[in-house]
């Protein structure tokens, strides 16, 4: 059963907040207790990506590091919710002491900047970097995690000694605090790829986040001071009632409103199944804002920075949720949330990608609502103010959990990116189920034992009809096809629209529904092989006529391969496809600025399906740095792909390396390359650290003189070139580039694909023989792009914000 179904209302009442409070204007305390709030969060989303860019060029970017990085700050949050919570059950005065300690405690590590420490070169650097996040940000993300909690409880207790009246009456619900610390939240996640990357180097950044602490601390005292102040005057007001007794005071609790003075409540214990309920309510927006994050992200557009908007929408419903006035009724939310649901749903299984805007709304909106949902019952939930501190704590554990599935526990359990339909499902069940309890009550038991029956049996009928149904939908459905699919796929959506009316019925056909999409192949193409990583879902598909075997990450195309017409398997492995045809950039590389007896060394990072190394020949080495194990598996595999290993039958002898070419390649021997090619441009997470002042004397040191390097940066959404041209001024080099966007119908069978390259060398003498094809153009200096550093990087900056 849900946990719906195991909380009856009379058990949770007593110690919920069931209405919200009614709207007060806002007093110049309230304002007091909001701005730290308001900074406190700021600071927290400010302080995450800061210190992400600080580490990156030390250790790379292996998801490891990322989730090291995670796992420390949920962690620490944590830690500064129990730490509150354990702080509030003491004397006013002794709190203020202990936590102005705390707040002097950060001082020692501010501003922030990481320890002249090396990291590890063999062994797991997991606890170098732990280290490292505790010395250098563990002490002030700590305090500042604490704020939130700790200020909402201080203002309530403000409040209750003041009486609960007048401007102090807001204090007796002081949950509509949590909608301004997540205001604050949102403000540092836009403000950091708006306003602080674009115009604050590291150290800057650094600089301000030390001051902005500095006034974070000040608020909090002057809240403790308010909070005491508040106390005394209370204490006095007793003292004086005690020995004037007045009318007023013998009339007792009867003289405050009911409605801004709930019952003390600091005595009853929590129920088990409520708190419980409280972590489920939080683990499922966390946990399906990741998961729409990962597949907007990399099944619809790889854009850059998009992950903000399923986050920003995140914490917009937190604000809505527990805000005085919500503007958007929770009742609506609960009703609007089948329907969202399904329409996502039927968009998923029909592979809508076109237009993006359109297939990327639906799937936000429904998110949305679903997490106004779980938001809203969390809110509803709210339990009386004295256990305001255990209830965040709850939620932040929730959250934790939920982050920690996604990032850690799914990749292992599932080979499909499972956890986002799962969150889907899960979000479905989040409904009010006390009319069907009661209908169910009044019912006889054999048709009680019916109904949990067909809970069961219909979503599994819903499945069997979606199956085909999904199987014969094409591997893109674009606008002109809409009708046709959707109403293929109708029959089992319209049936799980009429489960409504039984929750955990309807998220066991939503289930049905998405298990469906995951487990089936689409007719146009056959499924030969999926593996899953910490970097994402690498897919090989068939195409339906037997043409090419196909690498995807995502909807990104990391390389394909001629298969033969007769047996069906990969041929042709000295013909290069996609987008290193012989007719496009690559071939013009390979055909005019480097002589065959030049190519003694070439390097390669991002390794794909290995198409490149269709250039090798005998006698020349190739090393090819690849972060991802799948990959290498994939490329490595002649099911598949036969690019390596035909390669080293040439004579030529390829070598796969394992790791974040950055940290890679500094190991490889100075001078050692003829040419160097940077392949790992496509996707949302572009590595920023392979594109900076500092990449880029390493890769200098590795050329041999009259070296070339050569960076594919084809991409429907960033534009490469003024960094690279900026770079390569900076460093005194020559840069060209060749765009090469119009295939012909006789190329596209052939394998070819639209590409973008750009190559640089020490003097415009090493590029002269490109130049002189006509198809390549040498890029000056753009005078409004910085020249990126591992201090400073832009990436809003270089976006397209029209494409072609």
């Amino acid at each position: 059963m849900s946990h719906s179904e195991h909380i009856a209302p009379d058990a949770v009442a007593p110690t919920m907040l069931t209405t919200p409070a009614s709207p007060h204007r806002l007093s110049a305390r309230t304002a007091l207790f909001a701005l730290p709030l308001l900074m406190g969060s700021a600071l927290l989303f400010l302080v995450q990506p800061m210190f992400g860019k600080m580490v990156l060029p030390r250790l790379g970017g292996s998801p490891a590091v990322w989730n090291t990085c995670m796992l420390f700050f949920q962690a620490c949050l944590l830690a500064g919710y129990a730490y509150a919570h354990a702080l509030t059950r003491l004397p006013l005065r002794r709190q203020a002491m202990i936590h102005s300690f705390a707040l002097l405690l950060p001082i020692v590590a501010l501003p922030m900047a990481l320890p002249a420490w090396t990291p590890p070169a063999s062994a797991d650097p997991a606890p170098w970097l732990l280290a490292v996040l505790t010395v250098s940000v563990g002490l002030p993300f700590f305090v500042v995690s604490a704020t939130s909690p700790l200020v909402q409880a201080w203002f309530h207790r403000a409040g209750e000694r003041a009486g609960g009246q007048g401007d102090d009456a807001a204090a007796q619900d002081p949950y509509f605090l949590y909608a301004a610390s997540n205001a604050g939240s949102m403000a540092g996640l836009l403000a950091y790829p708006l306003i602080v990357e674009p115009t604050l180097r590291l150290r800057q950044q650094a600089t301000w986040w030390a001051a902005g602490y500095a006034v974070l601390a000040a608020t909090i005292l002057a809240c403790a001071l308010a909070t005491a102040r508040a106390t005394t005057a209370a204490a006095v007001r007793r003292e004086e009632r005690s020995d004037f007794p007045s009318a007023e005071s013998a009339a007792g609790r009867d003289a405050v409103p009911a409605s801004i003075a709930p019952r003390d409540a600091s005595d009853e214990v929590l129920p088990a199944a409520l708190q419980l309920r409280w972590i489920v309510l939080a683990f499922i927006p966390s946990s399906y804002l990741l998961g729409v994050t990962t597949f907007v992200t990399s099944d619809i557009a790889a854009v850059p920075l998009l992950w903000v908007v399923p986050l920003a929408i995140y914490l917009l419903t937190l604000v809505i949720a527990f805000s005085r006035r919500p503007l958007v009724p929770h009742r609506g939310a609960m009703r609007a949330l089948p329907v969202t649901t399904l329409v996502a749903v039927t968009f998923f299984m029909a592979r809508a990608a076109q237009p993006v805007g359109m297939v990327m709304a639906v799937h936000l909106l429904a998110f949305f609502v679903a997490a106004l949902a779980c938001h809203g019952e969390l809110a509803r939930l709210r339990p009386h103010p004295r256990h305001l501190t255990r209830f965040y704590l709850m939620m932040s554990v929730g959250g934790a959990v939920g982050g920690a599935f996604n990032a850690l526990v799914a990749p292992v359990l599932f080979a499909q990116p499972t956890e986002y339909p799962l969150a889907i499902a899960l979000a479905a069940m989040v409904r009010p189920m006390r009319a069907a309890g009661a209908a169910a009550a009044v019912r006889a038991p054999s048709l009680r034992r019916l109904d949990r029956a067909l809970d069961v049996v219909l979503p599994a009928i819903v499945g069997a009809l979606a199956w085909p149904a999904v199987s014969a939908a094409p591997a893109r459905t674009v606008p002109g096809t809409y009708l046709l699919v959707f109403l293929v796929l109708s029959p089992p959506v319209l049936l799980c629209l009429t489960f409504v009316r039984r929750p955990r019925r309807f998220a066991l056909g939503v289930a049905a529904l998405v298990l469906a999409f995951t487990l089936a192949t689409p007719a146009h193409a056959r499924l030969r092989d999926v593996r899953r990583s910490f970097f994402g879902v690498h897919r090989v598909l068939q195409t339906a006529d037997r043409s090419f075997n196909q690498l995807f990450h995502g909807t990104t195309l990391h390389g394909l391969q001629r298969l033969d017409p007769a047996t069906a398997a990969p041929a042709h492995a000295d013909r290069p496809t996609s987008y290193y045809h012989p007719s496009g950039p690559v071939g013009d590389v390979f055909a005019h600025a480097l002589a065959p007896g030049r190519l003694r060394h070439v390097g390669v990072v991002g390794l794909g399906a290995g198409a490149m190394t269709a250039y090798a020949r005998g006698g020349a080495r190739w090393s090819c740095y690849e972060i991802d194990p799948a990959v290498q598996r994939l490329a490595e595999d002649p099911r598949h792909f036969t690019y390596l290993p035909a390669a080293r039958q040439r004579g030529a002898d390829v070598r796969v390396v394992l790791g974040d070419a950055r940290l890679t390649l500094a190991a490889a021997d100075d001078g050692a390359f003829d040419l160097l090619a940077l392949d790992a441009f496509s996707g949302d997470a572009m590595p920023v650290h392979l594109l900076t002042r500092e990449a880029l004397a390493t890769y200098r040191r590795k050329l041999a003189p009259r070296g070339v390097l050569l960076v594919n940066i084809s991409n429907l959404y960033v534009d490469l070139k003024p960094v690279l041209a900026n770079l390569a001024a900076d460093a005194g080099w020559a840069c060209a580039t060749r765009d090469d966007p119009d295939v012909s119908a006789a190329q596209l069978k052939d394998g070819k694909q639209a590409s973008e390259f750009a190559v640089m060398a020490e003097s415009e003498a090493d590029l002269s023989p490109l130049l002189r094809t006509g198809r390549w153009k040498l890029l000056a200096r753009f005078p409004s792009h910085r020249t990126w550093t591992d201090d400073y990087s832009n990436v809003l900056g270089v976006l397209k914000w029209r494409r072609r």
